[in-house]
């Protein structure tokens, strides 16, 4: 009977913790005056992404496929870690189909979850029952929670409880568990708590087992528990294997260049500029109740030059004086009762996270010796939140057993009531229920929700319009494709994946991920609008969203409409509530446009651009061959060879167009002609020449050799490495020609602003014109250029004795030019790189003469 009550008991101060929590949040963020449609998260950065994962989990599309970016091919990124939060959201969306109460419904459910685990966490570490509400009440309002936000997957800090709980069963034998039994459901429920701890995300999972590997070290040299170490390896095992068979299995087997990707984002450097701040730890909440409290943390965070995520970590009063009396008690040698042992572990264990994560700390060591991917050592305060939040629950107990002595509880309660109250409002701003989030570059707080709330309205609306004016394809173009992101932040980026959690029936040319597409289209955006449109027209896009925020100003907004003019429906036209988003109709011009061809014509040329776009190669630069003459014929009798190449492992094509080939012999080398590798699928005409080869291994100096019975002429080189069976280069060659020809893709003409060069010397330079006078040169404009062959035609006066040549790298490459045509009114040169350059220069130096440019056209095609 007794065993009974105390379950019932147990099970009320379960709900009573969730309770507890729930009220709170209904007061700090004044619920009541929320709209449940409208996400918690709406503008902010990582937030809209999250909400796409709602929208997909919706829409029952899988947890990888991004079926609606990159349009009309889709993507895949296999780069996720949010397993454990996609399944709640999996959940929810059982029982509601709108984005926005989902994810209210899962942001709710962060404290709930919280809730729970810090009572297995407190109720493991032996607190009392008034001591865990308040534990678990100040544990979910730590400042983090809030201000993770943007970071919608991180917010929740619902597994760090459970990595507390597995510290103590390193630390300490539990007492009275004996049987096998016991003994087999303890493991059990711990192998449980680590797998979700693994599939919370790969950030809490690292810092996990970094703090149980600290716990480990402590409880072998201190304590002498070498059984713990089997405990250490069945808890890693159960964080590690969800991360190897959910995260890393399918970035090695389909996402390789995933992992380059992540890698080369993170760096040492950026170490100690998200590493933990001791300062931060003790520093009240910017925005703080107390408004002299509040000025203070924006005076220290001007003069501490914060402007990185680790604001985040400021623990608030209560859990500050947990982490000094833990840190104290860590110096203390003899404890003689359980609960100053217990302080005293946690105060080592908060030394040690501090020694490893604080700016300057070994973190830098695990960075250079390790990895640096993992660069966020801040996120490492909530550990540190969760012992003091121990600490200050072993204290109330304390406190408790005295007034239990006198028989005055309600004086306890009343203790635990004021802590609880008072540790919640040092902790939240009545920002909270007004804003969003914490913009710690602008030291305010952004979004308000009133605005958010319109704004969401307003972007259903548009949204919802644009779809019931796009075919059944439903793919919409963003305009301008080319918007450098640097310029207009981040806002005008996410703004764009709104569509498809607000529509998500519309696919966007927008890429997540798939930065190949993205390169493509920002180098097709540099052709004539009308090849741009038969692309479109192509792919299947039947309207265009231009974005104003995207471009550079007013002037391009403008030429940019106006050069779309002849193909979109003016009366099609939608402009967004804050007049930043207008949307177009090419409808009717691309109905007009392919009906010219079929619809397995049109399904072949979307096969064929997918490929085109998707496959690499190598050209060679043939100022790299030896045995060519200056017009880049082979003698006979003379031999071809080059270019010394390392190449990696892998099945390889070459390519050779030239003349007179019918009668030339090829070959692969390496190690500069000791080893002849053995050539495959050769293929031989007059104009060209293909042919593989595999190796077994890395080789280096890799040549391809040509030697003929007669004389022949080279006029390309291209290699690839092949990354797929049916991979054929031959025929990726052929298609890029028949796209060229149909559309003109690969190819464009334009006309450079004459403005956007200089002049060293004398002359000037206006809008109209070019005027070097004298010994002058005229320089610029420091273009970024793929490779290709490009053609530059100037045309003026006194240009017959102008002395002209292209550099790259600022000045510091030569590019090797060659003369079209030099006359006193035109001079044309042609360049070829062979790999893309930035700081492009065209450079026209004057003699005695003066010399006038009134026009620079830029040509360029592909090969």
């Amino acid at each position: 009977m007794e065993g009974q009550r105390e379950k019932i008991k147990a099970a009320l101060i379960f709900c009573i913790n969730i309770g507890v929590s729930l009220l709170f949040l209904f007061f700090v963020y004044r619920l009541w005056e929320r709209d449940f449609r409208i996400p918690i998260v709406y503008n902010g950065g990582d937030g809209v992404g999250a909400l796409i994962t709602i929208r997909k989990a919706i829409e029952g599309k899988g947890f990888f496929d991004f079926d609606f970016f990159s349009a009309p091919y889709g993507e895949a990124l296999y780069s996720q870690d949010y397993f454990f939060p996609y399944l709640i959201v999996k959940l929810i969306t059982l029982f509601t189909s709108d984005v926005g109460i989902a994810a209210n419904l899962f942001w709710i459910s962060t404290y709930v979850l919280t809730a729970i685990s810090m009572y297995i966490f407190l109720k493991r570490l032996g607190c009392s029952w008034t001591t865990i509400l308040v534990g678990s009440t100040l544990y979910n309002f730590l400042p983090y929670h809030y201000f993770r936000l943007e970071h919608f997957w991180l917010m929740g800090c619902y597994t760090i409880p459970l990595v507390g709980y597995m510290v103590l069963e390193i630390l300490e034998e539990r007492i009275g568990e004996t049987s096998s039994r016991q003994k087999k459901i303890k493991w059990l429920l711990r192998f449980v708590f680590a797998l979700l701890i693994g599939l919370n995300g790969l950030y809490y999972a690292v810092f996990s087992m970094m703090v149980l590997t600290i716990a480990l070290f402590y409880s072998l040299v201190y304590k002498k528990r070498y059984q713990s170490i089997k405990q250490y390896l069945t808890d890693c095992f159960g964080i590690v294997l969800p991360i190897i068979v959910l995260y890393a299995m399918p970035i090695v087997l389909w996402g390789t260049k995933e992992l380059s990707n992540i890698s080369s984002d993170r760096n040492i450097s950026q170490i100690n500029s998200y590493g933990l701040n001791l300062a931060l730890l003790f520093l009240p909440i910017p925005g703080h109740r107390l408004q002299a409290l509040s000025d203070f943390t924006e005076y220290c965070y001007e003069h501490m030059y914060i402007y990185t995520e680790n604001f985040t970590e400021s623990l608030g009063i209560v859990m500050s004086v947990g982490v000094i009396v833990a840190v104290l008690f860590a110096f203390k040698k003899a404890c003689s009762e359980r609960c100053q042992e217990r302080i005293r572990d946690f105060g080592i264990l908060i030394l040690v996270i501090f020694i490893v994560a604080t700016i300057g700390g070994l973190d830098n060591f695990i960075a250079i010796f390790i990895s640096a991917s993992i660069r966020c050592y801040n996120r490492l305060s909530i550990f540190i939140a969760l012992f003091a939040i121990g600490v200050v629950c072993l204290l109330l107990d304390k406190v408790r057993l005295f007034f239990q002595k006198r028989k005055r509880h309600y004086f306890f309660w009343g203790i635990c009531a004021a802590v609880t109250i008072i540790g919640v409002l040092d902790v939240t701003s009545p920002n909270f229920s007004v804003y969003e989030t914490y913009d710690v570059y602008k030291r305010d707080y952004v979004y308000p929700y009133s605005t958010i709330e319109q704004e969401y309205d307003n972007d259903v609306d548009f949204f919802e319009k644009i779809n019931k004016q796009l075919d059944e394809e439903k793919m919409l173009f963003i305009a301008p494709y080319n918007a450098d992101i640097t310029k207009f932040g981040e806002e005008g980026y996410f703004s764009r994946l709104k569509i498809y959690m607000l529509q998500p029936e519309i696919r966007i040319s927008t890429s997540l991920y798939d930065k190949k597409y993205e390169e493509w289209w920002m180098k097709i955006s540099e052709a004539d609008m009308e090849i741009q449109m038969k692309i479109m027209a192509v792919l299947g896009y039947s309207g265009i969203l231009i974005d104003e925020s995207s471009f550079s100003g007013q002037n391009d907004i403008d030429s940019y409409i106006e050069s779309i003019a002849d193909y979109v429906d003016e009366n099609s036209k939608i402009i967004s509530a804050n007049n930043n988003l207008s949307f177009y109709s090419i409808k009717e011009w691309k109905n007009e446009f392919l009906s010219q061809y079929s619809r397995e014509n049109v399904e072949k040329w979307r096969e064929d651009i997918f490929f085109y776009v998707h496959s690499e190669y190598g050209i060679v630069n043939l100022d790299e061959l030896h045995g060519l003459d200056e017009d880049n014929v082979v003698k006979i009798g003379n031999t071809q060879f080059g270019p010394y190449y390392s190449l990696d492992k892998g099945d390889y094509q070459v390519v050779l167009y030239g003349s007179n080939l019918a009668n030339v012999d090829v070959k692969v080398t390496a190690d500069s002609g000791k080893e002849q590798i053995s050539i495959t699928d050769m293929q031989v005409s007059d104009d060209y020449i293909c042919y593989g080869f595999s190796l077994d291994q890395t080789c280096h100096d890799i040549e391809f050799v040509a030697e003929g019975s007669q004389d022949f002429k080279v006029h390309d080189y291209y290699y690839a490495k092949k990354m797929s069976e049916d991979f054929n280069l031959w025929r990726l060659l052929q298609i890029k020609k028949e796209l060229r020809d149909e559309f003109g893709l690969g190819s464009y003409e334009k006309e450079l602003p004459l403005e956007i060069f200089k002049i060293k010397g004398k002359g000037k330079v206006t809008k109209d014109a070019i005027i070097l006078s004298g010994n002058s040169v005229q320089y610029g404009p420091y273009l970024y250029l793929g490779q290709g062959n490009y053609q530059v035609s100037i045309k003026g006066e006194g240009l017959a004795d102008a002395k002209y040549r292209v550099t790259a790298q600022t000045g510091k490459e030569n590019v090797k030019c060659n003369i079209v045509e030099q006359s006193d009114t035109v001079l044309t040169y042609e360049f070829r790189l062979h790999e893309p350059m930035s700081e492009v220069e065209f450079l026209v130096e004057s003699g005695n003469d003066d010399i006038y440019i009134e026009e620079y056209v830029l040509s360029y095609q592909e090969n």
